[in-house]
């Protein structure tokens, strides 16, 4: 479990000090004028506020209070506000974070009264940073939005760009990767549009971390390697330094620890140089946790200490708690002479790693992942120390959130593929204007008046031609990474529905049965995660899927139904082709809104036949009905169902590909239960 990474928010122009140097010479000289007049002198005051804000905090609350004296006398409720609105940076940057947010709401109590609306949107926005900075990440982007809202009203861009990424990093925290790359994306394309070489840079690490993140590394790659190129022109050394971190992660994901911690220490040089505490701190994490990788145990220990001290003091909670776990493991694994060293006897190590991981499972966040594994890593060190039941109490609230994390990683996988499909999409629809572009300029070039009608239909044939088949290959990628997706969003709901089916058992007690329940709920496992890496599947795979799926939910439910397949004469199943898992969402809802509203002799029948190019399949049983459904939100539920969505989503992809269109229809029975018929092309091996 790595630290968390550091979401670049904005350009962060203070590191070059040559200018900012200059604006406040050129204040403080404006200061010192006395033909000033007052309301110069408060707007001098106002921005020497702003400018101090950054590296000296106690001038800065000097001139706050030269600012609202002097807006008071000379009654100027617009310069007060602007003098509060500039203290939220103050507070900003001094780390407190609290007294920020209260500068923010004197701002915007006075914009508000004078209805000020630049003011308004100005104090949201920096609203949305401090909270943003305090991790209230859904307060953030409400402010965030509500700031873009009134910007929009003024049809004042200036502050989209940074206003929109630091609603991509709420996101990002929050592990909406799919968000947040949408709105890193949306700010990459305005500063490319306004060639605002710095923050393209932080655009385009941003949505290497999306994809690092997700296990993307050659799309993460190819973002880091173009941000570094700009940073390197531009000799942005805090941007590089971030770069030189996030490739050292790329390197300990990859187990290159030497090469991890060559990057890090060359990203620690760099802000260490530029007092950058906050990359620091996550640059010292990192690296300490690469040292434990590569069995550096010393060395990691003195690194994450350095880290778990700049983390603690930036009140960055979720990291600590990853510095402190990994701060246990160390002395866990380290030597006697290490342990020596730290002055801890070799007999209080386990107590020692202990009061690390206990501290750590103070500060747990939202990072459920590492609050799984210190749990885990805690109930070894209870067994090491002959505290049995502790150690089973650790375990069991280890295995409570297992499901949660396994979760999301389902999620973060659909998302995978889903950023996956766009990250290609993009790409072709760039390679294909691009190659049009170069068709265009061809064209003028070779232009010649004497054959131009010849020339020009010739051109526009082979242009046309060229397009609509690179469009239709794009078309196609697009419906395979879409299919792909929703059958990902499929696995989870009916592992999830098989995992209560085997909980149920165990509760029981009965071993014998719950042997062979797992060993062909196993084997489903495997038969779903093998299926749903195939575009197509044969229709005696399907059944045979089928057969070992009802024959688990029939015997959990006291063998209170049976399934029965009828095939059509001439019908070869081990012939036919069909989308995997096709049909295991609609049996699953026979099993659950039919077969659980009534007591015995339940009846699910599959049937297929083949009509003209179709192949029909029906699939009936003889349960409650929609009409005389125990509730009626039952048949709002059926109709509506995750399970029946994601089958007619996918139907409606398979009809991107067949002249024959694929549909589905559900319809009660008047002797009671449910018929629904499926219609799909007929494929045939």
């Amino acid at each position: 479990m790595r630290s968390f990474s550091f979401i670049i928010l904005l350009t962060v122009s203070y590191y070059s000090g040559y200018g900012q140097s200059r604006l406040v010479d050129s204040l403080l000289k404006a200061e010192s004028m006395n033909q000033l007049k007052d309301t110069a002198l408060l707007n001098t005051y106002i921005g020497l506020i702003r400018e101090f804000a950054v590296y000296d905090t106690a001038k800065s609350f000097i001139y706050f209070d030269k600012a609202l004296q002097l807006s008071k006398k000379l009654q100027k409720p617009a310069k007060t506000a602007r003098s509060f609105a500039a203290l939220i940076l103050t507070y900003y940057y001094s780390g407190h974070y609290e007294k920020a947010l209260q500068a923010a709401d004197s701002a915007e109590l006075i914009y508000s009264r004078e209805k000020d609306i630049a003011g308004q949107a100005l104090t949201a926005y920096k609203r949305g940073r401090v909270l943003n900075s305090l991790s209230q990440n859904t307060a953030s982007t409400k402010a965030l939005l509500r700031s873009l809202e009134l910007y929009s009203l003024l049809k004042d861009s200036s502050k989209y760009g940074a206003t929109v990424n630091c609603i991509g990093s709420n996101y990002y925290i929050q592990s909406d990767f799919a968000q947040a790359s949408k709105y890193y994306t949306a700010g990459l394309i305005f500063f490319e549009q306004r060639r605002d070489s710095a923050n393209i840079i932080n655009a385009l690490v941003n949505l290497g971390l999306v994809h690092k993140r997700i296990n993307r590394l050659e799309q993460a790659s190819t973002y880091f390697n173009t941000a570094e190129a700009i940073s390197l022109r531009f000799n942005d050394q805090y941007n590089l330094a971030k770069l030189y971190s996030y490739k050292g992660d790329m390197h300990d994901l990859k187990s290159n620890y030497d090469s991890a911690m060559l990057e890090y220490e060359k990203a620690g040089f760099i802000q260490e140089a530029i007092k950058d505490s906050a990359g620091l701190s996550l640059t010292y994490t990192n690296y300490g946790i690469a040292g434990y990788n590569a069995g550096l145990y010393s060395q990691a220990y003195d690194l994450l200490q350095k880290g778990s001290s700049l983390l603690f003091m930036r009140k960055d909670f979720r990291n600590y708690s990853v510095a402190l776990r990994y701060m246990g493991l160390c002395i866990l694994a380290g030597k006697e002479d290490f342990l020596k060293k730290l002055g801890i006897p070799l007999y209080k190590r386990y107590q020692v790693a202990e009061d690390f991981i206990v501290q750590s499972l103070n500060y747990p966040g939202e990072d459920v992942s590492n609050e799984m594994e210190s749990l885990k890593q805690l109930a070894y060190i209870y067994s090491k120390q002959q505290k049995y039941d502790a150690a089973y109490s650790a375990m069991v609230k280890a295995d409570s959130i297992k499901e949660i994390v396994f979760n999301s990683e389902k999620n973060e996988e659909i998302i995978q593929h889903r950023l996956q499909y766009e990250y290609e999409k993009e790409t072709t629809i760039r390679k294909i204007q691009y190659e049009d572009a170069l068709a265009r300029e061809k064209l003028n070039r070779n232009f010649v008046a004497t054959a131009i009608g010849l020339i020009a239909v010739t051109a526009l044939g082979l242009f046309y031609f060229n397009s609509r088949k690179k469009a239709a290959i794009a078309s196609k990628k697009e419906a395979e990474l879409k299919t792909k997706v929703l059958r990902l969003q499929m696995n989870p709901h009916f592992i999830f529905n098989s995992l209560n089916s085997v909980s149920d058992y165990i509760r029981k007690n009965d071993i014998e049965n719950a042997d062979d329940f797992l060993i062909k709920f196993a084997k489903t496992m495997r038969m779903t995660l093998e299926y749903s890496e195939q575009k197509f599947i044969t229709l005696s795979e399907e059944i045979g899927f089928l057969r070992i799926y009802t024959q688990l939910e029939s015997r959990r439910m006291n063998n209170r139904f049976t399934f029965e397949v009828l095939l059509e004469q001439h019908i070869q199943p081990e012939k036919i082709l069909l989308p995997p898992l096709l049909l295991q969402p609609i049996v699953e809802n026979s099993i659950w809104h039919g077969m659980t509203k009534i007591k015995t002799d339940g009846k699910i029948i599959l049937q297929v036949s083949k009509k003209e190019n179709t192949l029909q399949i029906l699939i009936e049983d003889n349960g409650a009905g929609l009409r005389f459904s125990s509730a009626a939100s039952d048949y709002t539920h059926i109709k509506d169902s995750m399970a029946l969505n994601i089958t007619k989503a996918r139907l409606a992809l398979l009809n991107d590909s067949s002249t024959v269109i694929p549909c589905i229809e559900l319809m009660d029975k008047k002797e009671g239960g449910v018929k629904v018929l499926v219609t799909i092309p007929y494929i045939s091996e």
